[in-house]
């Protein structure tokens, strides 16, 4: 059995740029930087109308596409 560590943040736009955790960023590359640092598996990022999803420093725009990696990395089956 694989077990993951998720966490859910709230991703905000700024006049600035974004707001992340309290945390501003100029653009989504430096929150991706952020996020390979954080020490958890997946991160689920949560915009306005839109989320996206962090594993492993790579970036997934669906749900389906990250079951996909995560099948793969674990060669087991994610639903």
């Amino acid at each position: 059995m694989t077990i993951y560590s998720q966490h859910t943040l709230q991703l905000h736009q700024t006049n600035n740029g974004y707001s992340l955790e309290g945390k501003a960023f100029s653009s989504k590359k430096s929150i991706y930087n952020y996020l390979s640092c954080l020490p958890v598996d997946l991160v689920k990022l949560v915009e306005e109308k839109k989320n996206s999803y962090h594993y492993h420093s790579v970036s997934y725009s669906s749900k389906q596409n990250l079951r996909k990696a995560l099948s793969r990395d674990s060669g087991r089956t994610w639903i």
